[in-house]
């Protein structure tokens, strides 16, 4: 009960984040960028609204934000995605994102 509690605030927030147009600040610090690829390709959790146990060194509920976020062109096309001091966004970034974090939009 309590995760679906979180997880929904967490949704909650990203929705008025954006509603009164802000942007999606997502830190990628120290993420095992090998494990996050499994995870946002769909090959260990396809749904999005699950949430996964702390995988690696990769906190609880950092695959599904991400999930989601991949899952929404807007919420994706409006992060900024910041690791070790350097900014990714997809605009000037996919390329980059997607090969060493899996992160790209997927329609689903």
């Amino acid at each position: 009960m309590e995760e679906k509690f979180v997880a929904d605030q967490v949704i909650q927030a990203i929705i008025r984040c954006r509603q009164n147009g802000g942007k999606i600040h997502f830190r990628l610090d120290g993420i095992d960028a090998g494990i996050m690829q499994t995870y946002l390709s769909g090959k260990k959790a396809k749904d999005p609204s699950a949430i996964v146990r702390t995988v690696g060194n990769i906190p609880d509920y950092t695959i599904f934000e991400l999930q989601n976020i991949t899952r929404n062109q807007d919420w994706l096309n409006n992060t900024i995605f910041y690791r070790y001091g350097k900014t990714f966004t997809m605009q000037e970034n996919a390329a980059e994102l997607k090969k060493k974090f899996g992160i790209e939009f997927f329609f689903q």
